[in-house]
This record gives structure tokens, sequence and C-alpha cells, in this order.
């Protein structure tokens, strides 16, 4: 897990659209069922519920919230998506992110990432509907512009400081080797472009500069095209694809990179479905489904484990957690959907799953982690939970004949349940000590961020 950043609220809108005739044969990597477990489990209707004391990192307000991040000091960033007002929850409380000094008054702000050091990067209008990439120094300071003047968003934020900057057709990194830069200082380099590419993306940022993205090819409209990069600041090397026909026309996005280099992401296959991946040092391991015929990864951390979601046999939608060559289903509250999106080096998963159905609230109008509509197939439930998951290797007994056994996993699902004058919640973001960030709603408008203590409890 490189930061904890929301790994896969920004692409909600290639989530589900595979969810009709998901029926099919398991694919590479695996499938393991879970070892039985003492009390109700992964798709028993298990849960605490409310396992942890949920705290407003956002405060008053109406409409849709994105929560942007989660630093390791607890620090929560995000903004409300109509009106754009940008906050900052730090130290027990809710500060607001102000526009550039001498903006007028009510200027919207857009929130993408914070760092270990309470630092936060966004975007803010600029001329001519474009907008210019900014950090905001601390909470309640004034946004401070960076980067090249009205080049874009910024997209993510790594500790050192540097700013992954893109205007959807380059992309480049404003650098800083202490504190935030600016556009009067550091240096600011332009990603590479894929040869042929018409557009160019960045999607995430580590600490050692490394860069992931993906370019589109094609003309007007949907892209013919699209594959996933890694830049370590002098090279530029292509994913490459699930599918390995050259006269193909290959569908490769990008979720999550760690420290180490690995990146996970989602590739179209031979047969037409969309596995996910985990790429590392040229190879491209096609991490396989929970039955069903599409997977998408979320995250991965230091030790090379993945999460995210997958179609299962039955047409539900379960969420993943892949270590070494072995899926494992981590199961639903109740109901058919569940899905993980960050996982920490301690093996706690973050999420949501489908819970008892609640008359006040329709899933499906607003996504319940922030931002856009969800897309045509999203489950009928009524409410959704956040979650977190634990999933520990258990004991086995040696293989007759010697080797080495196949691996076996326990899963632990806590409910973190749904705060008072809420209906549903979701977890979007993680950070290394387990503290959980994500949002609750309230009927079809009211949304807050909230962050739930369970590696402190």
């Amino acid at each position: 897990m490189r930061s904890a950043r929301p790994p896969w609220t920004r692409r909600r809108a290639a989530v589900l659209v595979l969810l009709a005739g998901l029926v099919g044969p398991l694919a590479v990597g695996g499938c393991a069922d879970l070892p039985p477990k003492p009390g109700p489990g992964p798709g028993e209707g298990g849960g605490t519920g409310g396992a942890a004391t949920a705290i407003d990192a956002s405060g008053d307000g109406d409409g849709p919230v994105t929560v942007a991040g989660l630093s390791d000091d607890g620090d929560v960033a995000g903004y409300r998506v109509e009106g754009g007002r940008g906050f900052l929850f730090a130290d027990g409380t809710v500060h607001e992110l102000p526009p550039v000094a001498g903006s007028p008054s009510g200027t919207p702000v857009m929130v993408a990432a914070v760092n270990a050091g309470g630092q936060v990067a966004g975007a803010v209008p600029a001329e001519q509907g474009r907008y210019q990439p900014v950090v905001w120094p601390g909470p309640g300071a004034p946004a401070i512009p960076v980067g090249p003047t009205a080049s874009g968003t910024s997209k993510d934020l790594n500790d050192r400081g540097d700013v992954l900057i893109d205007d959807g057709t380059t992309v480049v990194v404003a650098t800083a080797a202490a504190g935030p830069v600016t556009a009067a200082s550091g240096i600011v380099v332009r990603v590479p472009a894929l040869p042929g590419a018409t557009k160019q993306y960045g999607q995430a940022i580590n600490n050692e500069g490394l860069v992931i993205g993906w370019a589109e090819y094609g003309g007007a409209g949907r892209p013919s095209a699209a594959r996933s990069y890694l830049w370590d600041g002098a090279r530029l090397t292509d994913l490459g694809s699930l599918d390995p026909r050259p006269d193909t026309a290959a569908f490769v996005r990008p979720a999550a990179l760690n420290e180490r280099g690995q990146v996970v992401g989602s590739s179209l296959t031979p047969s037409g479905d969309t596995h996910a991946f985990l790429w590392e040092d040229g190879r491209m391991t096609d991490l396989g489904t929970l039955g069903g015929r599409s997977s998408f990864a979320t995250d991965v951390n230091e030790h090379g484990q993945v999460v995210g979601y997958s179609a299962t046999a039955t047409e539900e939608v379960h969420a993943f957690f892949w270590d070494q060559g072995t899926m494992i289903d981590l199961g639903v509250l109740a109901g058919d959907h569940s899905e993980a999106g960050a996982i920490n080096d301690a093996g706690q998963i973050a999420g949501f799953s489908t819970a008892a159905t609640s008359p006040t609230t329709t899933i499906g109008a607003t996504n319940p982690t922030g931002g856009e509509p969800s897309p045509p197939g999203t489950p009928a439930a009524t409410t959704t939970h956040a979650v977190v998951w634990k999933a520990t290797r258990a004991l086995t007994s040696p293989v007759p004949g010697g080797g080495d056994p196949p691996p076996a996993w326990g899963v632990e699902l806590t409910d973190l349940g749904v705060p008072p004058g809420f209906d549903a919640s979701a977890a979007s973001a993680l950070n290394s000590r387990g503290d959980v960030a994500g949002t609750a709603t309230a009927g079809d408008r009211d949304a807050h961020a909230f962050v739930w203590a369970v590696g402190r409890r």
C-alpha cells in the first residue's frame, strides 16, 4: 500500500459494467475456500456492527463527499462535490481548505491526496475552464499553486512532497526536496508518453518517485485501446497486457503500486473478460476470479498481497484477498455485494458490504464511496456498511511424502456499522495503524466523511 489514498473511488465507472452474464470458469490463480471458524463469518450474515467509534471528519454540509486520503497520523482530506468545499480533519478538528490567497469567497476546490506530513494536494479553477494544481501546506493555510500555470489537476502526492499532475494529455511531476513545491521553486519533470498515445493520465506516485498511469489510443469518443505504464524518472515501461495477441486492442488500467514497484490493476484477457493483475519486473500475472468472468484489483501492500473484488459463479460480486497464487473470497455481511479497496502491511483490509436492508436508503443514485453515480448493474440492496477484514494464514498439516502444504486462510469480518442519523456507510481508505476513513449517507442528499479508529480500540 503506497498510501492511504482511496485506491478505487476514481474508477467506479468501470467497476460493475460487466455484471451481466459473469458466470465462467475459474481463471489462472485459483480460488481457495475459507476454512471453518467459530461464530458468524463471511457469507453467514456475520459482523459485529459498530465495532469502532465513528468520528465525523467533514463537518456540516449537503451532497456527496469524496474522501481523498487518510494519513498515517489519522488526518483525513476530502471535499464536497457540490460547491467544492475542501476539508482536512487533523488533531480532532475539521479545518477548511481555502483557495489561493486573494481568490473570491466561495471559490471551489478539488482535493486529491494527503501525505504523512499533513500536506494536501488538489486543484482550483483557472482561466478558460482549466484547473491549477495546488498544495495546502497545513490546516487552514491558503492553497499554493504548484507546477506549470493552469496545467491540470493534482492526482497524487507522496510523503516527500512530489505532486503528480495531469491535464488529460500530458503528465508531469512537480518535485520537491523538502516541503511543497511551488510555481517558483522545485523542478517540473514531464513524464514521457507511450508511443502513439492520444491522451495520457497519471494514477499514483510512490515515495521512491515511481509513477503509474495509463494512455489512451484512438480518436473522438470511446478510445480504441488503453495501456498502462510505469515511469522511474528515467525509463518509461509499458506494462503489457493479459491478452498477448499483437493485433488485439488492449484495455489495461492500473490501480495502485507499492514501494517495491509492484503494480496492480485490471486488463482484458483473450476471452474478452476483465481480470485483476499483478505486475512485477516485467511480468504481468493474471490473478484469476472467484468463479465468475471478471475481477478488479484495487490495492497492494508491501508483501505483494492484493485486494479487490470479483464476480462469483453465482453472479454476485465479492471482495477478494490474493496472496502467492491463491485468491480468497472475503464474503459479505448479508446480500450479494462487497468490495475491498485498501490493504495495509498488517493484512487489515477496508471496504464495504451489503448489509441488513433499510427502507429509507436506496444505494445506486449516489455512489456510497463518494463522488460519481453508480453504474448500471449496481446491486439492488438497500444499504451498505463499512467493513474491515483480516486474513490470517492458518496452520496446515504436513503433506504426506514431503513438500509444502497449500496455504490455508481464515478471515475475520468486522462490521463498522453506520453512524447515528445515517443510513449507509462505506470505507475507502486505511492507514498503517488501522484507522479507516470513508463516508456515511442519510437519504439521497446528506453525506459526511468519517474516520474509525479500528486499530486503536
